[in-house]
């Protein structure tokens, strides 16, 4: 059977082309693993879209030996062979995103000739693999295969809990499926976080952006040396040795006996989650450059009082200590604290997310008060007015005309949980929407010098 789709759709192969006279295919005519591969192909191509990596025509090979196989790309066309392990089919969401992230890299020419660099193939395609399964089925699982107990027995490749997770167990190795289970353990450890090793979760989707911005700035990557450092200068770049990001990305090298990568020389010691009602917040520096002073910026209108002063967002101090919050509409109210050493420059930069809750529950949620202005925000017949249009889809925002959007600059999105889930530039908004998976979102907007614009209910599925 073979079927092409346009657009990044599926072709499958299976040797001599089956035919039928039936109005619909059934086993007579292919074997339901025929149909299971193009299937969960179909499934998965749509995924690798809403990151960005455009296929030509996705070919599907149905084949009847062990395991599963990305021959390559040619003309930008990929090439992927679905057979089984077990007596199990591979034909599953985490091992066809696997074999379809081998394409990717070829594109991006990442070669596979050597122990090191067929590492890392194995290693990130394990990492889109887990990534594009937990979207398409909504929750997360970090064994490879796993849909088929006979098939992850075969791969035996768990991210959370790998047989090898430290690199100098491996290096030595020429099994590349082994040799990679460090890599993707780290993707693990700086996508989920361990708090216990000081480090946070920033999502699979943030580190797999920083995985496919390294392959397009460095196509000569040879093994695990070469990807840290290509990776941790893309979060470098994007953020600073001091950031959250940064301190997180490389205390997992660390963890998998990469390097000894230098951490930042100072952290941000207090409690970041604070009940609005007790007006009282103590933030210090700990550690320190030397002779360093240093300088803590809030974003937006905070409207607090701190270090003995109110109406500024810049505090100097080795100390924030704040003694009086704004007053906000409803809670929790989030706030990315920034600290500048202007002694020693940007490179040390540092941020800090705090958290502002209302404990005494006297106070409405974001979700409650928006609700409350459901009614001002509709005309007679139940449609948005057009000043206070809210449409989000994969290519265009409009905003709540009262603000202006040539003044936005910056975007963050927070779940119905209040977990910060978007948080890039506008301009990307405008330009690439957000992926359908988001649901209800809280967005808010602000200027170039951070100062808030303006916040917004949208739901991004509708």
């Amino acid at each position: 059977m073979a079927v092409q789709s346009q657009g990044g759709g599926a072709v499958l192969y299976d040797g001599l082309l089956p035919v039928t006279n039936l109005p619909q295919w059934d086993e007579t005519a292919a074997t339901p693993h025929i149909y299971q591969a193009h299937f969960s192909t179909t499934e998965c191509v749509p995924m690798f879209q809403d990151l960005g990596i455009q296929f030509g025509t996705v070919r599907v090979a149905s084949i009847t030996t062990r395991g599963a196989s990305a021959p390559g790309v040619t003309a930008n066309d990929a090439f992927i062979a679905l057979g089984f392990l077990g007596g199990a089919t591979t034909a599953l969401y985490d091992l066809v995103a696997h074999e379809l992230a081998h394409c990717y890299m070829f594109g991006e020419s990442l070669e596979y000739t050597n122990a090191g660099n067929e590492s890392l193939h194995e290693g990130i395609a394990d990492m889109f693999g887990t990534y594009v399964e937990s979207v398409i089925q909504g929750s997360v699982d970090w064994v490879m295969g796993d849909d088929e107990p006979a098939a992850a027995t075969e791969i035996n490749r768990d991210l959370a809990n790998p047989e090898f997770n430290c690199f100098s167990d491996v290096e030595s190795l020429l099994q590349q499926h082994d040799r990679s289970t460090p890599l993707s353990h780290w993707f693990f450890l700086v996508s989920a976080g361990d708090p216990a090793l000081g480090i946070n979760s920033l999502g699979m989707e943030t580190v797999l952006g920083y995985i496919m911005d390294a392959l397009a700035a460095n196509s000569s990557l040879s093994d695990y040396s070469n990807l840290k450092d290509a990776v941790l200068g893309v979060v470098e770049l994007q953020h600073s040795v001091c950031s959250e990001e940064y301190t997180s990305v490389a205390r997992a090298w660390n963890e998998i006996c990469v390097g000894n990568t230098p951490i930042c020389p100072y952290t941000i010691t207090g409690n970041t989650i604070v009940c609005e009602e007790n007006n009282v917040m103590l933030l210090c520096i700990n550690g320190g450059l030397p002779n360093a002073t240093y300088r803590w910026y809030i974003p937006g209108d905070a409207y607090w009082t701190a270090n003995g002063e109110s109406g500024t967002n810049s505090f100097d101090g080795n100390c924030l200590y704040v003694d009086q919050f704004g007053d906000y509409p409803y809670y929790p109210q989030f706030f990315k604290v920034e600290v500048y050493s202007p002694t020693v420059g940007p490179a040390y930069n540092q941020t800090v997310t705090v958290r502002l809750i209302d404990c005494d529950g006297d106070d409405p949620t974001c979700w409650e008060y928006y609700d409350s202005l459901q009614p001002l925000m509709h005309n007679n017949e139940g449609q948005p007015e057009s000043t206070a249009e809210h449409r989000l889809d994969k290519t265009r925002l409009t905003i709540d005309q009262s603000v202006p959007p040539q003044s936005v600059h910056w975007i963050k999105g927070y779940d119905i949980m209040g977990r910060l889930v978007y948080d890039r530039l506008f301009r990307d908004m405008r330009d690439e929407g957000l992926p359908s998976r988001y649901g209800m979102l809280m967005l808010q907007y602000f200027d170039e010098n951070g100062k808030w614009l303006g916040t917004q209910k949208v739901m991004p599925n509708r």
